[in-house]
């Protein structure tokens, strides 16, 4: 056991420090994050610290200062936040983009708007986040407007924005335009917003090409669209997609050509969803589509392309040999007829 004696004059009160500015110094450090979530825990009160923080050189100091902003409901952020929106660090904008959320000033609008054209896409996706919680329909015409903007970043960021407020408010022919780009992100975008219109805006003959897209959401969507605005009957009316043709609607969603894109799709999922497709049309052009899928490099594809053919045609005794289907393709098709081999 051992014992510390002390003389009275060796005895001092002991003195705390506050906690906020001692915090606050600790945000320049690699702990900064945890003292950005930690200065969050007090609420309303770390208001002034934070935007002090916020007007530092100190570039790791205003990433966190504005780390720490996104869990707070202040005002006081409001004016720093307007600074940190077109600060030029990317991560300090990242976290201005998300700390304007729950800070919402209408001044942010055009800020965040400017984001549209920054480089990072995360940096776009926050702003235009930020944006779809706060804009109202009555604004649509500003989003519709860059709908026809220059950069594909900047139209697919007021897709986005679009999507969410009104997008009814999209002309149909800007629907079709923004469809024929090559910009990926923009036909999903562009998908992605049709299938939430009320009324039916996309021609069939403009969705289709859209099966041979390398990008399986592009071609899910594609085919949605084209299952829930199949006409059932009656006269095709202006402005909308044509008509079923009710054979084909006894058989299938697509005909055998319009699967086309399917089956010479990069993708192997594509692909065999293509030769479902022709599997339940069974007629000569769906023969045409599957022969070369005999070749195809996935076994996968070559297997149900061989079980395609001897069903349609009823050649069980044919071998799996490209080049003699393709013989009997030679001297049948004049004289098939769908439907009667498989049967």
């Amino acid at each position: 056991k051992q014992v510390w004696t002390f003389a009275p004059e060796e005895m001092h009160d002991l003195r705390f420090e506050p906690a906020m500015p001692a915090v606050a110094r600790a945000l320049r450090r690699p702990t900064g994050a945890i003292a950005a979530a930690l200065l969050s825990q007090f609420g309303s009160d770390a208001g002034p610290v934070l935007a002090a923080a916020c007007k530092s050189a100190d570039t790791a100091t205003r990433i966190n200062a504005a780390t720490s902003m996104e869990l707070l409901q202040d005002e006081r952020s409001i004016e720093p936040l307007l600074k940190l929106l077109a600060d030029p660090t990317p991560q300090v904008r990242l976290h201005a983009a998300r700390a304007a959320s729950p800070n919402w000033d209408r001044r942010f609008v055009d800020l965040l708007m400017a984001l549209f054209r920054d480089s990072h896409p995360e940096i776009r996706w926050e702003a235009s986040q930020s944006l779809c919680a706060h804009e109202v329909a009555a604004n649509s015409p500003v989003y519709v407007g860059l709908l026809t903007d220059s950069d594909p970043r900047v139209r697919v960021c007021a897709l986005r924005v679009l999507l969410r407020i009104n997008p009814d408010a999209i002309p149909p022919a800007t629907v079709s335009a923004m469809l024929k780009e090559r910009d990926e992100d923009i036909q999903s975008s562009m998908l992605d917003v049709a299938s939430r219109m009320k009324r039916e805006v996309i021609p069939r003959a403009d969705l289709l090409p859209l099966l041979g897209s390398t990008r399986m959401e592009i071609v899910n969507r594609t085919l949605n669209l084209l299952h829930r605005w199949r006409s059932r009957s009656g006269p095709v009316q202006s402005g909308r997609p044509e008509a079923i043709a009710p054979e084909r609607q006894e058989k299938g969603l697509l005909s055998s050509a319009e699967a086309a894109p399917l089956t010479t799709n990069q993708l192997t999922l594509a692909r065999l969803m293509g030769l479902k497709v022709l599997r339940q049309n069974a007629d000569a052009d769906a023969i045409d589509l599957a022969l070369p899928l005999l070749r195809d490099t996935n076994s996968l594809v070559r297997n149900r392309a061989l079980a395609l053919l001897r069903t349609v045609s009823g050649q069980n005794t044919v071998e799996n040999d490209p080049a003699k289907w393709e013989q009997w393709w030679t001297t049948n098709r004049a004289t098939f007829k769908a439907g009667a081999s498989a049967r």
